[in-house]
């Protein structure tokens, strides 16, 4: 039983890794390659009196990353949630094997080299 735990165990770990690995790929190709954040560009110089035509820029990229972070962990909790239905259905699936211990009425039915008292050629 200890074995079977310890196996079932695993593939959530991995799966934690996996997702943790994910999310800081996609924050860097998020951060770092399409600066979603803003700040590799140069900061606007006092003496320019230019202004945005919308200030909501700043507003959607808060909204886009909030649903971003929001669609990732519930993504992440519903694959672990399938995985470990998965795992629980395949557990279910075993059979439970007994071992066969020769009762008077089955020895009959065992081959004779099996048998304890077998002659020996």
């Amino acid at each position: 039983m200890h074995a079977v735990y310890r196996r079932a165990r695993w593939p959530r770990l991995l799966l934690a890794i996996y997702l943790a690995c994910l999310g800081l790929v996609c924050s860097f190709i998020l951060f770092e390659v399409l600066d979603v954040d803003g700040s590799d560009f140069l900061p606007l110089t006092q003496t320019e009196a230019v202004r945005p035509a919308e200030s909501h820029h700043d507003d959607l990229k808060r909204v886009v990353l909030a649903a971003l972070t929001l669609s990732l962990l519930l993504g992440a909790a519903l694959a672990a949630q399938a995985l470990d239905g998965a795992a629980r259905l395949e557990r279910a699936a075993i059979p439970r094997v007994r071992r066969f211990a020769p009762t008077p009425a089955t020895r009959m039915l065992l081959p004779r080299a099996a048998l304890a008292d077998a002659p020996s050629a």
